[in-house]
């Protein structure tokens, strides 16, 4: 470093070209500690997915709790209506508790099909067999080609059959290692096939249950509010009530044998009910893709014929001519007239006639004439005899249009090159 040619050392050089710092020795015994002590990814991934699944099974857990603490409440609120002397509030409550029971064995129908798909995720934990024991061969070759090539480098005093012999072995060592690390890439690949899979039927099976769950309860809740109508409300609190007669058993009674009807229904159904929620696809996806179509695009779906056949229905629904309060109702004539009258005029105020909006279809003969009255007149076939008239009235727009432009006061800035002036609010 002190020659001249090496030149001055500055922050550069020092930057790329860093010391040259040897590696520590290792021993064996180090090498086991590291290996023991050492913080994995995969296990440190398996450990966060563990805590979220323990979490999970302690909500279904709380779930059951509170469907027992749920049943055993309705059976007390049953118990406190028997003891009335009202045989509204003993019925309707009777049946509301029947009601409650049914939905806590809902609740415990649902955190048990939770707690098994929470079962099945637990597989994304852990590796196979197979792929850990090809890992430890992966780093056993490794670990051989690192001290053949060691040794290799290091001895040059051995004889020419001796360096073949190592080279071959080297040569066999690193073949044996490109060999390994193909099966075990594949290996990968097939676990992380199976855990997508795995964790599809996990997310399928939560998204299941919980609509299950929700056809179910929409249903309980509705006979319970129905229950709960059945109970009779006195206008006035003073009318006298004890002359009334309640006469809504046969009714609640039939409403409680249809829910459960419906929910036995629903649970030897389920499994069809599951697959038809699970085989419903969006709106925007459009219709399912083959393997031989390009992907699509996410901003892509307003191309698919579905979506041209909803705009085109769109489009047909809406009306050619403006909404009843831009619907003129005089003739065409006196519009004119009006129309005319104002320009000349040379105000800018609305008129005291009805003007049709600045966007909406003149009413011309053709539209008077035409079958249809929404239909706009620029889509009416021309006639020949009426080539003329509409001629003459094209014409005589024009002239309006000029002589409106050429009426105007320079003061007014606001309706400057408009055919007509702003029209009031709420008109």
């Amino acid at each position: 470093m002190n020659r001249r040619s090496a030149g001055p050392l500055t922050h550069a050089a020092a930057i790329t070209s860093p010391p040259i710092v040897p590696e520590p020795r290792r021993t064996v015994s180090t090498s086991k500690l590291s290996g023991l002590f050492k913080t994995d990814d995969a296990k440190a991934s398996d450990s966060k997915l563990n805590e979220a699944l323990d979490a999970m099974s302690l909500a279904q857990k709380l779930r059951i709790k509170a469907a027992e603490t749920e049943r055993r409440g309705g059976a007390k609120l049953a118990e406190w209506a028997r003891k009335t002397k009202n045989a509204a509030i003993s019925d309707v409550i009777e049946k509301t508790s029947s009601v409650l029971q049914m939905h806590s064995d809902l609740t415990v129908d649902l955190a048990l099909r939770n707690q098994q798909t929470t079962g099945l995720l637990r597989g994304l934990c852990g590796r196979g067999r197979e792929l850990e024991e090809t890992e430890k061969e992966y780093r056993r070759l490794k670990e051989k080609e690192a001290r053949l090539q060691k040794e290799l480098n290091q001895r040059r005093d051995r004889t020419r059959a001796q360096q073949d012999a190592l080279e071959a072995q080297l040569s066999d060592t690193k073949r044996q290692i490109s060999f390994t690390w193909e099966h075990l890439r594949r290996l990968r690949g097939d676990e992380e096939a199976v855990k997508m899979l795995r964790l599809r039927h996990g997310c399928k099976g939560f998204a299941d249950a919980g609509l299950n769950y929700t056809t179910a309860a929409r249903a309980i809740f509705s006979t319970q509010r129905e229950l709960a109508e059945s109970i009779p409300g006195l206008a006035v609190p003073g009318d006298e009530v004890f002359g009334l007669t309640y006469d809504a058993i046969p009714f609640t009674q039939e409403k409680i044998e249809q829910l459960r009807h419906f929910l036995d229904s629903l649970q030897k159904n389920d499994g069809k009910i599951c697959i038809q929620h699970s085989q419903e696809r969006s709106q925007l996806l459009g219709g399912p893709r083959r393997r031989s179509e390009p992907a699509r695009r996410a901003a892509g779906f307003g191309h698919h014929p579905r979506a041209q056949q909803a705009a085109a229905a769109a489009a047909q629904s809406i009306p050619a001519s403006p909404p009843p309060p831009y619907t003129p109702s005089a003739p065409a004539g006196e519009m004119n007239t009006s129309t005319s009258s104002n320009s000349s005029s040379g105000s800018c105020r609305p008129s005291n006639n009805r003007l049709s909006h600045p966007s909406a279809p003149q009413a011309t003969p053709l539209a008077r004439n035409a079958a249809n009255p929404l239909r706009a007149s620029f889509l009416q076939p021309i006639r020949n005899e009426d080539y003329p008239s509409a001629i003459a009235q094209l014409t005589a727009s024009a002239e309006r249009k000029r002589e409106n432009r050429r009426s105007l006061p320079p003061a007014c800035g606001g309706c400057v090159g408009r055919l007509y002036p702003e029209l009031p609010t709420n008109y």
